[in-house]
């Protein structure tokens, strides 16, 4: 029940939780590096740092958790984790002592990856009360981005989740090197902006506070979409296996019931591939705009802003495998109240 359930999450103007940025990225590529650049930008960090594993540059001189249950105190070093049980414990560590942080920084490769953190949260009562997934960093090397996409680890993924994209090692490459390596994320991920950054040196604030899971944000991160289908997929074999961003906007008003069903049908049968969503839909009767966005099959709703005089649409953003933009703008236009879904 989807639709209904967004009544029950009006946004707050004030969000006291604690905010989680995660930087992810490939092997390489400097996550680390911007990891140290952010913390030494801090003047009085109080930040607390999980890492997926051990990194290549020590964390030091700031405030981390410490793995102890009871004993949380501000020490030199890092934690270090190497299991999804692990990371959960130390989220609800976390979460019990959350008043002596301002911010939570996650560097992850693989078994802790995005979704897994957003599933961790929004799947569990207590810590949805008392985190918020702030925003996706990935660190793409400029240099060594083909070698990583075509291999066999998790770059394209990696790129998917991202609200934000750091092109690093740019120095390192040529101008039109650097121009494939943009057209290849672009492919993967086309709605997250990106920096250009030689060892990964960017804006740390640019970095922190992008509000990539902020629902009231949503208007920006779908905007752009096509009024004639967005990104049309090719819908063969060779390339839907690919991960690509479909933007669909529709003019007019959904039926909340079609839409309602045919959305929960689409996040179930596409939730191993749906890497992000998000969208913004207009529903007959309803003055508010409804919010939502999703990793994998796990969605929050919001009602928004209410539409006044403003020309009712309904834009949406999926980023995953498998996905045919044609099939899914037929499917979205089936919902359009008042026998305009007839239109194909």
């Amino acid at each position: 029940m989807l639709i209904y359930l967004a009544d029950k999450f009006r946004m707050k103007q004030q969000d006291d939780r604690l905010p989680i940025t995660v930087i992810s990225g490939f092997l390489g590529s400097g996550k680390t590096t911007l990891l140290n650049h952010v913390l030494e930008s801090l003047d009085r960090p109080r930040v607390a740092v999980i890492e997926n594993e051990v990194g290549e540059i020590s964390i030091d001189h700031h405030l981390v958790l410490r793995t102890d249950i009871g004993s949380l105190q501000n020490i030199k070093g890092r934690t270090c984790c190497t299991s999804r049980e692990e990371f959960i414990r130390l989220l609800q560590l976390l979460a019990k002592y959350r008043s002596r942080y301002d911010r939570l920084l996650v560097e992850t490769t693989g078994v802790a990856h995005p979704g897994m953190v957003a599933h961790a949260i929004w799947g569990d009562p207590v810590l949805k009360e008392c985190l918020r997934l702030d925003g996706v960093v990935t660190v793409v090397d400029a240099r060594h981005i083909h070698e990583h996409l075509g291999g066999e680890g998790h770059a394209s993924e990696q790129i998917a989740y991202a609200d934000l994209l750091v092109i690093n090692k740019v120095d390192l490459v040529s101008e039109s090197e650097l121009q494939d390596a943009l057209q290849a994320v672009t492919h993967v991920n086309g709605k997250a902006p990106h920096l250009l950054a030689e060892a990964a040196m960017v804006d740390p604030a640019r970095v922190l506070d992008i509000g990539g899971f902020d629902l009231m944000r949503i208007e920006s991160g779908v905007g752009g979409c096509s009024k004639a289908g967005g990104h049309e997929s090719r819908g063969d074999s060779a390339h839907r296996h690919e991960i690509q961003t479909v933007s669909i906007e529709l003019p007019g008003a959904m039926d909340v019931d079609r839409f309602q069903h045919w959305l929960e049908g689409f996040v179930m049968e596409h939730s191993a591939d749906l890497f992000r969503s998000k969208g913004i839909a207009a529903i007959q009767g309803m003055q508010e705009r409804v919010l939502f966005q999703g990793v994998h099959g796990m969605f929050q709703m919001a009602l928004g802003q209410p539409w006044m005089e403003a020309a009712r649409s309904t834009q949406a953003v999926f980023i995953g495998r498998n996905l045919d933009s044609r099939e899914i703008r037929s499917a979205m236009m089936a919902c359009l109240w008042e026998g305009k879904g007839a239109m194909v």
